[in-house]
This record gives C-alpha cells, structure tokens and sequence, in this order.
C-alpha cells in the first residue's frame, strides 16, 4: 500500500508481483544500540550499520537470499520490526525500513528507490564552506550530475539551462543545518522515539513552507546541492522524495529513472 501510493510506482502496479515470505526468529525486534537492545535474529538486523544511529541494515545476507528463494524475485524488501525511524539500501538491495516507524511509508518508498531506480540521495549536510565535490567524475547515479552542461535530465528541462537553476539556497541550509543540530541533540539525550517523531513532523512542515516559497509550479532544472556535496553537485527539482521527508512526489530525474528499470525488467 505504502509503495503504489506514489507515482510512478503507483501508475506502474500492473507491472510488479509481490510476494511475502516470513522466516521466525528466536528474538523479537532488531538490534539497536542506542537503546541497548542486543537481538538475535534471523536476519541480525542493526542499527548503526553504516556508522550512522539511524542507519538500519541486515547483517546476514545469506540468510535474507536463503529465505528469499522461496520465491522469484528481482528486489527485496525486509520489513524490521522496529519502531525508531531507519533504514537503508542499495542499487539491486535489499531494501531495510523500521516497518514500526511514523516515517514507515516515506521510508518504503525512499529505500525501495534507491534499490530499483539506482537513484542517490539528494539531500546534503549543510555548511557553510561546503562540502564541495572536488574532481571531475561525473556520478554514475541517474538523478544526479556534475555537469550541466551534459546533464543526464536534459530532454526534460523547463527551467533555462545550462546555468544552475536558482532557489533560496542559503535560506534552506541555514535551517537545515539547525535542524540537524536540534536532531542530534534529541538523539544524544536519548530521547524517547515519540519525541523525536514530534519534532520531525513539526520540521517537515517548516520545511515544506520554505521550499514552497521558489514558487508552486514544478521546475525541472539544476538546483544545486545532492548527493552529500553543497557544491559541484546538482538534482533536477527543487524538491523529491529523495530530497526530504516531507514531499510526496519524485523528482522528473528520479521518476524517468525508475521508469525506466520498470521497463527493463518487464519488456
């Protein structure tokens, strides 16, 4: 349900079998540090996998295959029964999400698209000397680009190119960096997941307000900032569900992306 809520998965339904597939485990829940929870499961699934308090992955892929030939498949998506906000994947997955967690449909989507589409984040840490992408290796992601002048998207182009595309850069990373700020502070007081699920939805509203000040009409060009990198690095939209918790929809970048794997798996 979370999955085909949103284009173009939705639109795209017809095209996707779904199966589930449940294997029992002698604990019941995830292994969290930060509320020192220590599980064992059949999939060792665990925060902190990737150096980040909030980043949730399997920790015996053999297993997740093993479970997983019970029927054909392309993608996996392990549902981890935990409530505090996680997740992770990558191109060809599998996919993890906190199934528990306020967040659950944004992370289903968010996560499966990094697993089918190839897509990168396009979110970035705010500051103010950067950080700047330095080299010229154009990334292999699809919905995201070094150069604008050859960029990946510009069959799709509204706004004028080859130039960046103006929005209230510093606007949004003087908040989002106090965001951050606020987030970790909860996170390192041990704060419990309801109150940290309270402040996310009152940010999200804050920040659907500022981005909505570049105007309500979508643009399609070269908005600086993605992929980690304040700098030298560009996405198509001002907005994506790769970009922030509180939108709901894909960027033009993103949904030809997606499409277009839908496309090679299918016909």
């Amino acid at each position: 349900g979370y999955l085909f809520s949103i284009d173009p998965f939705r639109k795209r339904k017809r095209d996707f079998n779904v199966s589930s597939v449940f294997a029992p485990s002698t604990s019941s829940g995830v292994t969290d540090a930060y509320l020192g929870l220590k599980k064992d499961t059949v999939f060792r699934c665990a925060y902190h996998s990737g150096g980040s308090e909030r980043s949730l992955a399997d920790g015996n892929n053999h297993a997740v295959r093993e479970v997983a030939s019970a029927v054909p498949y392309d993608f996996l998506l392990i549902l981890a029964n935990a409530r505090r906000y996680g997740g992770s994947s990558y191109f060809g997955g599998p996919t993890v999400v906190a199934i528990g967690s306020a967040a659950a449909r944004y992370l289903v989507i968010h996560e499966f698209a990094h697993a089918i589409g190839g897509l990168a984040d396009e979110y970035y840490l705010a500051a103010a000397d950067g950080p700047a992408l330095i080299g010229q290796l154009e990334p292999w992601q699809p919905n995201v680009t070094i150069s604008p002048e050859r960029t990946k998207w510009r069959d799709l182009l509204t706004a004028a190119g080859p130039q960046p595309t103006r929005w209230n850069k510093a606007a949004y990373e003087k908040y989002f960096a106090d965001y951050v700020r606020r987030y970790n502070t909860l996170r390192e007081a041990g704060a419990e997941e309801v109150v940290v699920e309270k402040f996310m939805d009152e940010e999200r509203q804050r920040q659907a307000a500022l981005l909505a000040k570049n105007g309500i009409e979508r643009r399609v060009g070269l908005f600086e900032g993605a992929n980690g990198y304040a700098k030298g690095v560009f996405r198509s939209e001002v907005d994506c569900i790769m970009f922030s918790l509180q939108t709901d929809y894909f960027c033009a970048a993103c949904s030809a992306a997606i499409e277009l794997m839908i496309d090679e798996h299918c016909r």
